[in-house]
């Protein structure tokens, strides 16, 4: 065999070997890979359940909630998302912080406040991962944690601060208005505003005015015109992307399904589907009442009208209006106490004009408690007109999700809360919004968001 052979076959097996450790090599660095990318998968999965729980924190801080009470919450959550079978563990702050092990595997630490901000809480588990490959070079486990931190924020205000909402959202379009001011005259506003409107123009004013309002907060942007003052002049906060939900959404409507039409008069007989004392008849197309007057809860299939001074009052119970509502005139008086209006849709009109006073307040108990008037669901192209110094005087909240409020004239209106679809105000206008608690219908403006 020649040298030259014998070199080259001595090469030949020295690249095998290499091969052969590089294929090794490989094979491991692929297997720790491996056991990396479970890791991670499972540093995502505590991720979730940390974000749940902060969260689920968070919206204690919101509701004006204990920190230990937002700790003791969000540890809960960790629980039932991880242990669901385990009872909530321990948790109790000590310099702001607790920790506790769940099954021996997740190690949970939940902080509150966080470096002093009373509105935070942060929530962090971790474990330790088994490796099944990287075992071959000494790792048996890999730590990872995850981690969240969230802010529920209450706004500002006395918890008898009421609430003015508009809450329209053409997302993504986002090409509507869902607040306008327009006036000359200042317009004030006893109200935390909340606008969910996403476009530029989303709260807009025209004209010269002064806003008094005990806050302001869009989703979108703010046309101003010139001379529009916004006081205190830190209470406008535009483009915060903040979104309000609807909190009475999952309040139902109230049954329309009955065939008979009462109408308020009592010597008629009675309905058994009514409550004691309701009349039953058939209405011709419209309906218009002078002077004084009582009415009983029930279904009233015409166009409402109330027309001019006298005293009309509501007994107790669900009004159903099928077609336009309107009170109109100088000098009516409406009273009733534990009343609601529903205005039927899809194209149906309410209208307070007039000089008129309308005194009427909601049940304390029940399906509708804390609401005096809903406009259906399904009313989005009737208008709700407030106007001709008309005055509303209520502790309840007047309703309609999609529904469009013109106030124009010189209105006054005492409620607990205006929750509509979009909202045009011209003219003096005079909105006194304070959530009493009758009914607890609606609860001050919250927000609740993940910040990391």
């Amino acid at each position: 065999m020649t040298k030259r052979r014998a070199s080259a076959i001595g090469d030949a097996g020295a690249v095998f070997v290499i091969v052969a450790l590089s294929l090794v090599g490989l094979l491991v660095l692929v297997a720790i890979v491996v056991d990396i990318g479970t890791a991670q998968q499972q540093k995502t999965t505590l991720r979730g359940v940390a974000d749940a729980a902060a969260l689920a924190g968070a919206q204690e801080l919101s509701y004006g909630s204990a920190g230990q009470t937002s700790a003791s919450v969000a540890a809960s959550y960790v629980r039932r998302n991880l242990t669901p079978s385990s009872d909530d563990p321990l948790c109790t702050l000590v310099d702001s912080t607790c920790s506790f092990r769940l099954a021996g595997r997740w190690t949970t630490t939940i902080t509150t406040p966080v470096e002093g901000d009373a509105e935070l809480v942060k929530v962090t588990i971790c474990e330790d991962v088994a490796t099944t490959f990287a075992r071959v070079i000494g790792v048996g486990s890999i730590n990872v944690c995850g981690t969240a931190t969230a802010r529920g924020h209450r706004a500002s205000g006395s918890a008898g601060t009421g609430l003015m909402i508009a809450l329209n959202r053409t997302f993504p379009a986002c090409n509507q208005v869902g607040l306008h001011f327009a006036s000359s005259s200042n317009i004030d506003i006893s109200a935390i505003v909340q606008v969910n409107e996403c476009g530029p123009n989303a709260l807009m004013t025209s004209g010269s005015q002064v806003i008094t309002t005990a806050g302001v907060t869009v989703n979108g942007g703010v046309r101003y015109s010139s001379g529009a003052v916004f006081n205190p002049p830190n209470s406008l906060a535009d483009n915060t992307g903040t979104v309000v939900a609807d909190p009475l959404a999952a309040v139902p409507e109230p049954d329309t399904g009955l065939t008979t039409k009462p109408c308020g008069r009592p010597d008629v007989a009675s309905d058994p589907n009514l409550p004691a004392g309701s009349g039953v008849c058939t209405y011709g197309a419209t309906e218009t009442f002078s002077g004084d007057h009582t009415f009983w809860p029930g279904i009233y299939g015409a166009r409402f009208t109330i027309f001019g001074s006298g005293t009309y009052t509501f007994n107790p119970g669900v009004y159903i209006f099928e077609d336009s509502l309107t009170f109109h005139g100088n000098g009516y008086t409406v009273n009733g106490d534990g009343v609601l209006f529903f205005v039927k849709g899809p194209n149906n009109h309410t209208a307070f004009e007039g000089t008129g006073t309308i005194d009427v307040n909601p049940a304390a108990t029940g399906p509708y408690q804390g609401l005096v008037f809903f406009s259906s669901r399904s009313n989005c192209t009737g208008l709700i007109t407030f106007s001709s110094g008309s005055i509303w005087t209520t502790t309840g909240t007047l309703y309609g999700q999609c529904a469009s409020v013109h106030m124009t004239s010189g209105p006054t209106v005492n409620a607990g809360n205006l929750i509509m679809g979009s909202f045009l105000v011209v003219g003096t206008t005079n909105l006194n919004l304070s959530d009493s608690g009758a009914g607890g219908t609606v609860p001050l403006t919250r927000q609740v968001q993940l910040i990391e």
